[in-house]
C-alpha cells in the first residue's frame, strides 16, 4: 500500500509474528503446567455481552462472547478470534480457553449472524463495497465494529491494552486479511489470517475482491 503502514499480517516472515504464531502452537502441543491446569478446571469466565453497533445493514446489536482466564488481570493481553462462514463464535472462543488460561488472554469472538450480516458480502467483504461498487466509509463497514467492539469489551473489564491481536479462520481469514489491507489506523498489534478461501491480492491488475482495482488504493 502506499500513504500508510498496515499492521503486520503472517504469511509468516516478520518477526512480530513469532510470539503470536508460537502462542498458537504451544497452546496446542505442550502440556499445561500443573497451577494451570487447576486454574482451567476451575475454569475462567464466559460471558455473552450485547454490544450496541450502528453500522450492520440489519441489526443495531451484535452478540460478543468473551473469555477471562482465572488469571485474568486488567493487563492481560487481548486476542479477537473471527469465526468462519458457520458463524459459531461461541465454538471458536471455547477452542481458545486454554491458550487463554496458559497466557492470560482475554479472548473476544463477536457473532456476525446470517439475518444481521447476510452473505459473503457483508462478512467475508466486510460490507466494503455499495451497490455501485464504490468503497464505503470505513465507520460504516464491518472493520469498524471490531474496533466498537474491543473499545466497549475492554472497558467493562477494565482492561487497560490499547491494541489487540486478531485471528480469524476460513471466511474469517478472509475478513481479516481484508481489515488489515483496508483499515490501516486499526489497533492491530499483530493479525493472523489462517486458511481462507480467497484472497484480495496486493494488486492493481484485477478488481475488488481479488485485486485492488476499482478500490482507490494500490498494491
Amino acid at each position: 500500500m502506499q500513504g500508510h503502514k498496515s499492521p503486520t499480517l503472517t504469511f509468516c516472515k516478520s518477526p512480530i509474528l513469532w510470539p503470536l504464531l508460537l502462542f498458537t502452537a504451544v497452546c496446542f502441543t505442550a502440556p499445561l503446567p500443573t497451577h494451570i491446569q487447576s486454574a482451567f478446571a476451575a475454569g475462567g469466565f464466559i460471558e455473552r455481552v450485547i454490544v450496541n453497533t450502528s453500522n450492520a445493514p440489519y441489526a443495531k446489536t451484535m452478540d460478543v462472547w468473551t473469555y477471562r482466564p482465572s488469571n485474568y488481570s486488567s493487563t492481560s493481553r487481548v486476542l479477537v478470534v473471527i469465526h468462519g462462514a458457520r458463524r459459531n463464535a461461541k465454538t471458536y472462543m471455547s477452542s481458545w480457553n486454554r491458550a487463554a488460561e496458559l497466557y492470560s488472554v482475554m479472548i473476544i469472538a463477536p457473532r456476525f449472524t446470517k439475518k444481521a450480516w447476510p452473505k459473503s458480502r457483508n462478512f467475508n467483504l466486510a460490507r466494503l463495497m455499495d451497490k455501485k461498487q464504490r468503497l464505503r466509509p470505513i465507520s460504516q463497514t464491518a472493520f469498524a465494529t471490531i474496533e466498537r467492539i474491543f473499545d466497549t469489551i475492554i472497558k467493562r473489564y477494565r482492561n487497560r491494552q490499547t491494541s489487540y491481536y486478531l485471528y480469524g479462520h476460513s471466511a474469517g481469514g478472509q475478513f481479516v486479511h481484508r481489515m488489515v489491507m483496508f483499515h490501516p489506523t486499526a489497533r492491530i498489534k499483530a493479525a493472523v489470517a489462517a486458511n481462507a478461501g480467497w484472497y484480495t491480492m496486493p494488486t492493481n491488475l484485477v478488481g475488488f475482491p481479488y485485486g485492488l482495482a476499482t478500490t482507490g488504493l494500490s498494491g
